[in-house]
């Protein structure tokens, strides 16, 4: 009868210790999860203020180029107005190339996200077909009302 009891809690350890490195893989996933998506936020606010940034310089533009051509001014002010709009074109040219990349990085990051998470509902569904957290406590169990029925 001894032997059968101190079998039963030699294979509750190995189920114990599965469940705790499930347990710490679990908490580990939901940390880099959190990480994640604060990161992706974060590009995102800044996306969202180069956007208004630009938006105001665009603004301006337009008002400096209604501006001068409802002047009468000479051609050479002409001329360095098409070649200020010229250099802010670039300008934002580069910056939008710029948002282009941080969308790409987002969406990576996104679908990195979306993988954690698929991890994180196996990981718990393999804890469920285990037992659980209480599947050492239901066996040590079944095994005293063996013991007494047996006895």
């Amino acid at each position: 009868m001894m032997t059968f009891k101190k079998k039963s809690d030699e294979d509750a350890k190995p189920v114990e210790q599965e469940i705790a490195e499930l347990q710490r893989q679990f908490r580990m996933m939901e940390n880099h999860k959190r990480k994640t998506s604060d990161d992706a936020q974060g590009h995102i606010r800044k996306q969202r203020a180069t956007i208004e940034k630009l938006t105001r310089e665009n603004r301006k533009m337009k008002a400096e180029l209604k501006e001068s051509r409802q002047s009468n001014g000479s051609q050479a002010e002409g001329r360095m107005s098409a070649e200020t709009i010229q250099k802010l074109n670039k300008q934002r040219d580069v910056l939008l190339a710029k948002m282009d990349d941080e969308t790409r990085r987002e969406d990576s990051l996104e679908a990195n996200l979306t993988e954690t998470n698929q991890q994180i509902f196996s990981i718990r569904g393999d804890m469920a077909k285990n037992g659980g957290v209480t599947a050492s406590l239901d066996n040590s169990k079944a095994v005293a009302k063996q013991i007494r029925i047996l006895e």
